[in-house]
């Protein structure tokens, strides 16, 4: 969306981004739900989508920050460079907590 020279780029982009987005979310309730046992995914899905919410006023709060000392394009490239840096540790730190639980329910 950075990298956008009109309106219409930007709203193509910004479509983009969010049919992407959509289409993870039913995949992340299935690892959440293949990697903890029945008694704590309530919990967990709860837990996740309370982050994805506190995410989005921290990426407000982020976006003012920067806009005050650089241009709107500044605040795209900015946050798609925090969420590189937290990408690779998550990879790791997902791929070990992946695995089927023990009761979870073969698909």
């Amino acid at each position: 969306t950075g990298f956008s020279n009109n309106a219409m780029e930007m709203g193509v982009f910004s479509a983009f981004a969010g049919f992407f987005a959509a289409c993870v979310n039913p995949l992340l309730v299935i690892v959440i739900s293949e990697a903890f046992p029945a008694s704590m995914r309530a919990s967990i899905v709860g837990l996740w989508q309370t982050s994805q919410q506190a995410g989005g006023i921290a990426a407000n709060n982020f976006a003012s920050l920067v806009l005050a000392y650089s241009g709107w394009r500044q605040v795209f490239f900015l946050s798609g460079l925090v969420v590189s840096f937290f990408a690779l540790p998550l990879y790791f730190a997902l791929g070990r907590a992946a695995g089927p639980s023990s009761d979870s329910v073969p698909r």
